[in-house]
């Protein structure tokens, strides 16, 4: 699984309409209350993630997960030649 967000082109951060790991209503794909420009926001990530073949999870906007990702084997830290947490 992977969070994310997209920016612009200087590295800021969209408006997404909430942070991560806000777990109210607001944060719920195809949430219709949110404002114009933070559904499209969302929209274009969504698109994206798609489009390169990864799932979404309908309660958090920035939680994107492979398909069938339980048939792959979890690759742990220490098992890595260059730790990346």
């Amino acid at each position: 699984a992977i969070d994310l967000t997209l920016t612009n082109k200087k590295f800021k951060e969209l408006n997404m309409g909430t942070s991560f790991d806000n777990f109210t209503k607001e944060s719920f794909h195809g949430n219709v209350t949110i404002i114009k420009e933070v559904q499209k926001n969302r929209h274009v990530l969504l698109g994206i993630m798609s489009a390169a073949g990864w799932n979404f999870y309908k309660k958090e906007w920035w939680h994107y997960q492979l398909f069938n990702a339980k048939k792959y084997k979890l690759i742990k830290n220490n098992m890595l030649e260059q730790p990346i947490m």
